[in-house]
């Protein structure tokens, strides 16, 4: 063993050499591990033969271009079964070599299983996703403008503590521009749940907040006839609050 292979052993990289036709003619003990093989029956076979995916054409092409333009192939990813018929995600370096008098040219090669980073990767991509959402709801949930009160200046600004928030603020008129409502909201927990939970509510007060009626149903039927000052007749609803009654 080289004094590279050995380097590469402690380092836990799969490396192999090749002739210019694609023969394996060299591995280290971690290439053996990462297709179930030994030595002995890994050595003279191509690199296509190890190697089998759904899509032969890969390292096929990678080894063409290779031996065609003398161009290094780095980061191909090709999806691999090994003996045990256990499923990865490979990731390929290869270079071509002339630096060997008398040998002939060759085709050094690296190999790393990249399976479990790719799945870190989906699933960050997916929660970025997920935020990007949130923010997305968030922003369409604040008030784009702060509506213009005589006498007054109200300025906002919002910065969520993480990537995405429940918390919002919200000013709005009231009983037809006479009164303003200001609403600042403290939602408990982070994240997509939260910015749904915080857009309910928001419609929740935009909905009731300008209503000075109960719903109550005795407000409704109320048979109290003695009363004119609050009632109209049986069956219907009271008379409306004026604007600033409690």
């Amino acid at each position: 063993m080289s004094s590279t292979q050995e380097v590469l052993e402690k380092l836990g990289c799969a490396y192999f050499e090749t002739d210019i036709s694609g023969a394996i003619t060299a591995v280290n003990d971690t290439f053996c591990g990462l297709v179930g093989s030994e030595w002995e029956q890994i050595l003279g076979k191509r690199l296509v033969e190890i190697f089998r995916s759904s899509d032969p054409q890969i390292l096929e092409g990678a080894l063409a271009t290779i031996r065609d333009t003398g161009a290094a192939v780095r980061n191909l990813e090709l999806e691999f079964h090994n003996r045990s018929g256990q499923q990865m995600l490979l990731e390929f370096s290869i270079i071509p070599d002339t630096g060997k008098p008398g040998e002939g040219d060759i085709i050094c090669g690296l190999v790393r299983e990249i399976t479990s980073r790719k799945q870190t990767l989906e699933s960050l991509l997916a929660a970025e996703h997920e935020l990007e959402i949130g923010r997305r709801i968030q922003a369409s949930f604040l008030p784009s403008q702060i509506p213009p009160i005589p006498g007054w200046q109200i300025n906002a600004h919002f910065e969520a503590a993480r990537e995405v928030a429940g918390d919002f603020y919200d000013v709005f008129t009231l009983s037809s521009g006479r009164r303003v409502g200001l609403v600042m909201a403290d939602v408990v927990d982070k994240g997509v749940g939260a910015a749904l939970f915080m857009a309910l509510f928001r419609s929740l007060i935009r909905a009731f907040v300008d209503q000075h009626y109960k719903l109550g149903w005795m407000d409704v039927l109320s048979s109290d006839h003695s009363s004119t000052q609050d009632t109209t007749s049986v069956g219907q609803r009271r008379k409306l609050l004026s604007t600033g009654s409690t």
